[in-house]
């Protein structure tokens, strides 16, 4: 299991766990994120992080990418 931040462009993954409190939770809830979710990591070269969902593409900061637990999933 590693954090969103740490993944590199074009892979694909499940999101796993969430560690954060109930504010960031809402917030990436809000956003249409929840754990048990595949993205597909479209950009990770500094700044936000890109992914792609559901025909949907986000920003996600930094900060917030590093508390987002992941695992990879075959291609």
């Amino acid at each position: 299991m590693r954090t969103l931040g740490t993944v590199d462009k074009g892979k694909n993954v499940k999101i796993v766990r969430i560690g954060a409190g109930t504010g960031l939770l809402g917030k990436l809830n809000s956003m249409g994120i929840y754990v048990g979710d595949r993205i597909k990591v479209i950009n990770n070269a500094g700044g936000p992080v890109i992914i792609s969902r559901d025909n949907m593409r986000l920003a996600i900061g930094r900060g917030m990418s590093q508390q987002i637990y992941v695992a990879e999933e075959e291609e």
